[in-house]
C-alpha cells in the first residue's frame, strides 16, 4: 500500500534540498563578501601609506628649487586628487562593509528558511514512520483474524469457504 502523504512529502523534500541550496549559495556569497571587504581594506591601508609618502617625495621635491604659484598650485591640485582618491577607496570599503552585512543578513534568513522546511519534512516523515507502523500492525491483525478463523474452521470440522 502506498503511503498516502507521498506527493506532500516529495514536494517538503524539494523545498528542504531548494533551502539547503540557498544556504549553501548564502554561505559562499558571505565568504565572498568578507573576501571583499577585506581586499578593499588592504587596498585603503596601502594606498594611504603610499600617498603619505608620495605627497612628501612631492614636498621634497618642491623644496629642492624656488617655486612659483603655478607650481605651489599644481602640488596642491596633486595632493588634492591623491586624498580624494584615498577618500573614494574609504568609500569602497564602507560599500564592502555594507555588503558584508547584507549577505549575513540573507545568510541568517536562509538559515531560518532551511530549518522551517527542514522541520516540515521531518513532520511528514515522523507522519510516515507512524503510518507504516500502524499499516503494519494492521497488516498483523488481519494476518492473525484469518489465523484465528482458520482455527476456529478447522477445530468445528468446517473447510474454509475462502
Amino acid at each position: 500500500m502506498a503511503y498516502i502523504l507521498k506527493q506532500l512529502l516529495a514536494v517538503r523534500h524539494h523545498r528542504e534540498n531548494k533551502a539547503r541550496s540557498h544556504l549553501e549559495r548564502s554561505k559562499t556569497q558571505l565568504e565572498q563578501a568578507r573576501a571583499r571587504k577585506r581586499s578593499k581594506e588592504r587596498e585603503l591601508t596601502a594606498y594611504h601609506q603610499w600617498r603619505l609618502h608620495e605627497e612628501a617625495r612631492l614636498f621634497s621635491d618642491l623644496q629642492r628649487e624656488p617655486v612659483n604659484v603655478q607650481d605651489l598650485l599644481c602640488f596642491t591640485g596633486i595632493v588634492q586628487n591623491l586624498r580624494s582618491d584615498q577618500a573614494s577607496k574609504a568609500r569602497q570599503v564602507d560599500e564592502a562593509a555594507k555588503q558584508k552585512l547584507t549577505a549575513e543578513d540573507a545568510l541568517q534568513s536562509a538559515r531560518q528558511a532551511h530549518a522551517a522546511a527542514y522541520r516540515q519534512e521531518a513532520k511528514i516523515k515522523a507522519h510516515r514512520k507512524s503510518w507504516r507502523e500502524a499499516h503494519r500492525l494492521e497488516l498483523e491483525r488481519a494476518a492473525e483474524n484469518e489465523m484465528d478463523a482458520a482455527g476456529r474452521f478447522a477445530a468445528h470440522g468446517r473447510k474454509e469457504a475462502f
